[in-house]
């Protein structure tokens, strides 16, 4: 975990990852980040602590973080995805404009395990304005 953290800064000067922290009264109550950048597009994901969960941190700080890809690093494109068994994260995804593409089985490194992944893809192009 310690070489995750001591890797962000070059990632953000590498512009191939950008973390950020989501804290509430001084707390860290979750992260949202950008990573695997490449050719234009990256993966957007996002983590909360449980007693945060269904009071709209995800969907505010994701909003933002989304914004920051298209209009700061000028990416062109975002993947995401979530646990099929984690539907609440499939509806913030909507709400940002992710199209659905398929499922796919993936590693969880915070479940330790593999999991059947809900996979979804947001263009550019496909954004509203604001």
């Amino acid at each position: 975990m310690t070489t995750w953290f001591c890797e962000h800064q070059t990632e953000w000067q590498d512009g191939t990852a950008f973390r950020f922290a989501v804290l509430q009264n001084g707390r860290m109550i979750g992260l949202v980040d950008l990573d695997q950048i490449s050719d234009g597009k990256g993966d957007l994901g996002y983590w909360f602590d449980e007693s945060c969960w269904g009071r709209g941190f995800a969907l505010e700080s994701a909003s933002v973080v989304v914004r920051f890809a298209f209009e700061e690093v000028h990416l062109n494109g975002l993947r995401s995805g979530h646990a099929v068994d984690n539907p609440a994260s499939g509806r913030v995804l909507s709400k940002l404009g992710f199209r659905h593409t398929g499922e796919v089985m993936v590693r969880s490194r915070s479940r330790g395990a593999s999991i059947l992944q809900r996979r979804y893809r947001l263009e550019l192009q496909d954004r509203s304005p604001g």
